[in-house]
């Protein structure tokens, strides 16, 4: 059962089974999902998010990494999106207790982020990761696993 508004839907570019649901929640905002389960008793695999008093995650994208180890999630970390000081959080799927830890934190921008996504680099065997600000920018960052 899948509670609420689902902002957006981001199928794992390597692993076609399993599809990331972006939640319009105030927690547990990313849930991923393995489709070989059975539909009737259709359970998250794995539960990501932070608590909020309001839901902005409706407007937020999350985005895979083309390896398909990681999800990065724009984080807002105030009550609001003012109050949010620009991260994306990073956690790599391959890892059990990937959502009782703490993610990694990158700071592309000083206010809210908004969507992430990722386009091939020039340089090989990098990507780009871009994303979209309440600061009106968007970021370009060369991004390597």
């Amino acid at each position: 059962v899948v509670p609420n508004v689902i902002g957006k839907l981001a199928v794992c570019p390597t692993d076609s089974n399993l599809v990331l649901a972006s939640m319009g929640t105030t927690k547990d905002q990313l849930r991923l999902f393995d489709i070989r389960e059975k539909l009737s008793i259709q359970r998250p695999a794995l539960v990501l998010g932070q608590q909020r008093e309001r839901t902005q995650s409706r407007y937020i994208r999350p985005a895979w990494h083309p390896n398909g180890n990681l999800i990065f999630y724009p984080f807002l970390r105030g009550s609001s999106e003012m109050s949010s000081d620009g991260m994306v959080a990073i956690w790599d799927v391959r890892y059990r207790r990937c959502a009782d830890d703490a993610p990694q934190v990158y700071h592309p921008h000083k206010a809210g982020v908004w969507s992430v996504s990722f386009v091939e680099s020039r340089n090989a065997g990098q990507q780009t990761m871009v994303t979209v600000g309440n600061d009106h920018c968007i970021g370009f960052t060369e991004f390597l696993v």
